[in-house]
């Protein structure tokens, strides 16, 4: 459909020559030739007009997501009087990546032998790619004792992933 006032197909409003000026919106007509004419004048965006600088679109992530986990070995192994110190014998982190905004669902899957109940979830909110550290987790002990068991990473949400199993020992004295 054409925009009111406009001739049928002739470029020019309502089938008047052409005097080298454009509609809006349509190609000026050079009056020698006939030919349409390079345009100089803007053409209408259908956009509010703004003043001040053109501001650009925020860049939306369109790729896949990917997660990846790496443990953070902060203390593995444990020998002396208990209750250790801060009652923490063993201290692991993760930190975990992320190539776009994500929420991530993660826990720490402990070894059943040790820690019979559901683990506690937990997630992390990325807004764009990064890392992130996780809470601790914390190995426990045993008075007069020394006791082993693991520990691993689990994401479960936005992919699957689990990360190495970890084995300690704790040797109270």
């Amino acid at each position: 459909m054409e925009p009111p006032g406009a001739g049928a197909g002739t470029g020019t409003p309502s089938g008047q020559p052409s005097t080298g000026v454009e509609a809006l919106g349509q190609p000026a007509v050079n009056a020698a030739s006939g030919s349409a004419a390079p345009s100089t004048t803007p053409k209408p965006s259908g956009k509010a007009a703004t003043t001040g600088p053109a501001s650009s679109p925020t860049p939306r992530f369109t790729g896949p997501i990917t997660v990846s986990a790496a443990l953070v070995k902060t203390r593995v192994s444990y020998t002396g009087a208990c209750p250790p110190p801060g009652q923490t014998p063993i201290l692991l982190y993760a930190d975990i990546t992320v190539n776009g905004p994500a929420e991530v669902t993660w826990y720490w899957h402990k070894d059943p032998a040790w820690d019979t109940g559901a683990p506690d979830t937990f997630k992390m909110t990325f807004t764009g790619a990064g890392t992130k550290r996780t809470s601790a987790f914390y190995g426990g002990w045993q008075e007069n004792a020394s006791i082993s068991y693991w520990v691993e990473l689990v994401v479960s949400a936005p992919k699957q992933l689990t990360s190495e199993r970890v084995t300690w020992t704790t040797t109270c004295t």
